[in-house]
């Protein structure tokens, strides 16, 4: 019985570190040694697999407790149903759930969190949203968790207002909003040209002392960027250097996109002199919307300097179109000059008597 106890208290230890292979080699050992695994002992099991992302491990163990007329209790059913999240068997996961009642038990907020997130990954945005509501009417209090997949639910079909509203319930509730909540939040503002809420958002997330990371400036930058907002976009680029965030190629693209679309020319060559001083190579992305840029403003030097410093492998769309366009734009202004000669030749001619 003590032994039992210590391999018990072992099972747990391997799985609060996520060492799911030294807790199955534990839970195996039992089993050979004849020693009785209880409850316990399985859920320890089962939980170091889930966690482990071992979700096949763990559904298994799940299934052969039924098998050894074990009782499963709702944190079986809730580590079961978080390994199907990490399986991506959503319909698994929620019919493991529907069946957390018929075992007599009460789906807490871990149930709901895990089935949830199920659904979310399963692309079953509309299910997941449903599950959050009716988690409220059976009076039971969404963690960070639920809120999150909630979020991604939000996220993935598009729903920016019924996010916000979330985010804001989840701060009245106390509950504890991460960066990568307010990065999802921020994301999916960018996707429906919310720019000024994404900025907003933004900013609150600043005043609520939680420091932004490079997603959260490049998803706030890209907001601005498909808004053509490009003022908004270089004063939060120029932030990044000082809160200790060096910018990213992604970062460098979606500014410079932004300058491009708002015929900020000058602008867009001036941030290709900060890349130039920092230590990233130029990716075909952003080579395509500098040359871009210096052609539409008729850099000739730098647009040749970019062309002729691209190496002979990158085969970018973005390249190959900044390529095209500036054949384009050296044809129409060989063009311009050749009617500007003649005219200027018919002008000179003599005219007939």
């Amino acid at each position: 019985m003590a032994e039992a106890r210590r391999l018990t208290r072992l099972l747990s230890k391997h799985g609060r570190s996520r060492q799911w292979t030294k807790a199955l080699q534990v839970f195996q050992d039992m089993e050979t040694r004849g020693i009785q695994c209880d409850t316990i002992a399985c859920n320890a099991a089962l939980s170091a697999c889930e966690k482990g992302h071992a979700w096949r491990h763990a559904l298994e163990m799940f299934g052969s407790m039924q098998d050894g007329c074990l009782q499963r209790d709702l944190i079986s059913f809730n580590s079961a149903i978080s390994a199907c999240e990490k399986g991506h068997l959503w319909r698994q996961g929620l019919s493991l759930f529907a069946g957390i009642p018929e075992q007599g038990f009460r789906p807490d907020v871990f149930s709901y969190s895990a089935a949830m997130s199920a659904l979310e990954k399963g692309q079953q945005w509309p299910r997941a949203l449903a599950l959050f509501s009716e988690m409220q009417r059976q009076g039971c209090a969404p963690n960070g968790v639920t809120y999150g997949a909630a979020l991604g639910a939000c996220g993935k079909s598009l729903q920016w207002d019924v996010a916000m509203q979330l985010l804001g319930q989840a701060q009245r509730q106390g509950v504890q909003v991460d960066v990568v909540m307010f990065n999802a939040s921020i994301s999916l503002l960018g996707q429906s040209q919310q720019w000024e809420k994404a900025v907003g958002l933004f900013t609150a997330m600043q005043a609520g002392r939680l420091r932004p990371t490079e997603i959260s400036f490049n998803a706030t930058i890209s907001a601005c960027e498909k808004d053509l907002q490009w003022a908004a976009a270089l004063a939060l680029f120029f932030q990044m250097q000082p809160s200790g965030l060096p910018p990213s190629n992604i970062t460098y693209s979606a500014t410079l996109s932004a300058c491009e679309k708002g015929a900020r020319w000058e602008e867009a060559l001036q941030l290709y002199g900060y890349l130039q001083r920092s230590s990233l190579q130029l990716d075909g992305i952003t080579r395509g919307l500098l040359l871009s840029a210096a052609l539409k403003g008729a850099r000739w030097p730098r647009a040749r300097e970019l062309l002729l410093g691209a190496p002979r492998s990158l085969s970018d769309d973005a390249l190959v179109y900044a390529c095209t366009m500036a054949i384009s734009m050296i044809g129409q202004r060989a063009q311009f000059r050749c009617r500007s000669s003649s005219a200027r030749g018919c002008a000179a001619a003599p005219k007939k008597k």
